[in-house]
């Protein structure tokens, strides 16, 4: 661990593994998140291991050991390993399924008041022998991208998965623009938000290149919307396949938005509310979460323009705070928008 301090760094402390043996592999990957440092181990005891170290009083000590629940020997379960906040992706990428071997995975973890548990297993949908799924790692917020650089004659691939109410799904897989066998693409990924990079070191004549992906965007959100029942609806903007679901009984996706490809006006309408105060649901939108609340009786909100909404009425003509759409990118998974060489 190295430490900054008026522009001179300095070391602080060289972190070791509690169980360390011969070739291990510990610090074959690393990653950091504020007070979390991760650590990948892929041969330990075989199968791989992840350690997560956290500071106190400026020294850094093993808060705990990460281990796949279906890891066996020769997995390689660290190869590549991504945290922020309390959410970490670790690499499997010789993970062997039905007898096809290097398939590989990724294992999501989570922390709860200092301890971690692995959240969910990923693996890519179309996932065969040799596809090196989960050689590079990363995530952001909840969105997570795990790198597929393949072999033998394949050009590579990165799948892009989000979370929602702590379930992990995968979205459009991303390929290059141009992408030719020995790519070598997807061997490096990073995230940040709804944007993504993708390198592919043998592209272009093998002199190497970068993907830069940009994810599906919705007008807004987070939608506010009176007591009586009613509908309302989001602006999604997508180029590829997407699907629509409300994760909430009193929430319901109009027929017709469901699912569909490329931009979209994504309808739903909302049972009544006669309750006191407010309540809130969940839609889930091209993997994007789109959070509903929804007034009580007579409860009487004051939008950012001033302007007084009495059951879902707007006293004036002004906008009301959903009608007002974040500015939303033109260019969104599974079409490039650039490619970086030199």
């Amino acid at each position: 661990m190295f430490v900054g301090n008026g522009g001179v760094w300095s070391q602080q402390q060289e972190l070791t593994a509690s169980d360390a043996a011969v070739r291990d592999g510990f610090g074959v990957s690393v990653s950091m998140s504020g007070n979390t440092a991760m650590i990948g181990a892929p041969d330990n005891n075989g199968g791989g291991a992840a350690y997560v170290f956290v500071p106190s009083g400026g020294v850094w000590s093993q808060q705990q050991e990460l281990t796949a629940s279906d890891g066996v020997a020769g997995d390689g379960f660290g190869v590549c390993v991504t945290v922020s906040g309390n959410t970490a992706v670790v690499g499997a990428v010789d993970k062997d399924f039905n007898a096809q071997v290097q398939v590989g995975a990724a294992y999501v973890f989570v922390n709860s008041g200092g301890s971690w548990s692995q959240q969910q297993e990923l693996t890519a949908s179309d996932g065969v022998l040799n596809r090196y799924f989960g050689s590079s790692v990363a995530i952001s917020g909840d969105t997570a991208v795990i790198g597929a650089n393949a072999t033998f004659g394949i050009s590579g691939a990165a799948y892009v998965f989000a979370r929602s109410a702590g379930v992990w799904s995968q979205q459009p897989k991303l390929v290059g623009s141009h992408g030719a066998a020995g790519d070598d693409f997807g061997v490096s990924v990073s995230v940040s938000d709804n944007t993504a990079v993708v390198g592919a070191d043998f592209s272009n004549s093998d002199e190497g290149g970068a993907y830069i992906f940009v994810g599906p965007s919705v007008g807004t959100n987070s939608i506010l919307v009176g007591s009586p029942a009613g509908s309302s609806s989001v602006v999604l903007s997508s180029a590829t396949a997407w699907t629509a679901t409300a994760n909430s009984s009193v929430l319901h996706i109009s027929p017709g938005s469901a699912s569909g490809t490329g931009n979209a006006v994504v309808a739903f309408t909302y049972d009544a509310f006669t309750g006191a105060g407010t309540r809130t649901g969940t839609l889930t939108i091209a993997g994007l979460t789109v959070t509903v609340t929804q007034a009580g009786a007579n409860y009487l909100f004051i939008s950012a323009q001033a302007t007084t909404v009495v059951n879902d009425e707007p006293a004036s003509p002004s906008k009301r705070p959903r009608d007002l759409p974040k500015q939303a990118g033109t260019h969104v998974w599974g079409q490039p928008l650039q490619d970086l060489h030199v």
